[in-house]
């Protein structure tokens, strides 16, 4: 499919006012997490330094009360562990780091159905994108998003649900599926040039501090 006939729509999304995942009275320092998945918000979020995995993913609002996550850890191409948690009893898990990226999936009957999303991790940060159709690739959604992609970089689904294995190397043309993580490293002379693009995009999505969480921005790819 081509790029130039998908239909891109930029929706930045800013949450209601609510305090911050994990919030304590002594709580000073704060890291973003990215939840995705079988949740009824996903996107990034602003959480405390003692927040737990649990913890972090109650703000996406999980679908299930049963639910695996597997965690990816910043600059790591790879998912790090898998977890299976529920919701409604106590809380031992893991601490997040800043720039994780949890993916969950519901085990248990899901209360409704999941919008289809997925995301994007780069080297100057992770954007969660919204799936309006079957078929889009992981061009399509780097086209909207304007990452250049040059013949040194490399793409890798590093984590899919339902158990199904990651897709190393990816290409342009691998369609995403719901709950993809995909992962793109870039040569130096890149990086640069995507910061820039990213520069403009961070005007509508950077932290709102009288909100005290981070408005999001969510992309819509859709075919015509």
């Amino acid at each position: 499919m081509d790029w130039r006939n998908v239909l891109f729509l930029t929706c930045a999304l800013l949450l209601l006012p609510r305090p911050l995942v994990g919030q304590g009275p002594a709580a000073t320092s704060q890291s973003v997490v990215t939840v995705l998945g079988d949740v009824a918000r996903p996107g990034r979020f602003s959480v405390q330094s003692q927040t737990t995995v649990r913890g972090a993913i109650s703000g996406a609002t999980p679908l299930s009360d049963s639910v695996n996550v597997t965690i990816m850890r910043f600059g790591q191409q790879r998912a790090q562990w898998t977890r299976t948690l529920r919701m409604s009893t106590g809380d031992n898990s893991e601490r997040v780091l800043d720039g994780d990226v949890l993916l969950v999936e519901c085990l248990s009957p899901l209360q409704q159905q999941p919008a289809r999303n997925a995301a994007v991790r780069g080297p100057t940060g992770t954007t969660v994108v919204s799936l309006e159709d079957n078929g889009v690739t992981i061009g399509d959604v780097l086209a909207g998003l304007g990452i250049p992609v040059g013949p040194e970089s490399r793409l890798i689904v590093s984590a899919r649900l339902r158990s199904q294995p990651p897709v190393n190397p990816a290409s342009l043309s691998t369609v995403v599926q719901h709950g993809d993580v995909v992962t793109l490293s870039m040569a130096e002379s890149q990086v640069g040039q995507s910061a820039e693009t990213a520069d403009g995009d961070r005007k509508s999505t950077r932290l709102n501090s009288s909100h005290q969480i981070i408005s999001y921005a969510v992309f819509c790819l859709k075919k015509k």
